[in-house]
């Protein structure tokens, strides 16, 4: 549901950008003040791809998990587990980065 929203949401969201700019000198004004109206859902949308990519990591480490049996189970899913966890603060520490020189 989540991976979803967020393709229907950006797709709506680029679609009416480029129209708005496509609209010439007038458009301009149309495209900020659209930028400015759909803020919250561009917020949204990212938060939805963020839960989307690690809900789909996490199944992945749970499939292994299901999967394999005996002692490569319990390895394989740590090992797997602490990787993912690890590029989890990688990634936040990027978003964390984009918000303090871009977005403040």
């Amino acid at each position: 549901a989540c991976g979803a929203f967020t393709s229907i949401c950006f797709t709506l969201l680029t679609l009416y950008s480029k129209t708005a700019l496509g609209m010439g000198v007038p458009g301009q004004a149309k495209y900020l003040a659209f930028q400015e109206a759909t803020k919250m859902y561009r917020i949204q949308g990212f938060h939805t791809f963020l839960i989307s990519i690690y809900s789909f990591l996490a199944s992945f480490v749970l499939s292994l998990y299901i999967k394999l049996k005996g002692k490569p189970r319990y390895y394989l899913t740590s090992v797997i587990g602490s990787i993912m966890f690890f590029h989890f603060f990688r990634v936040k520490a990027i978003i964390g980065i984009a918000s303090n020189l871009i977005y403040s």
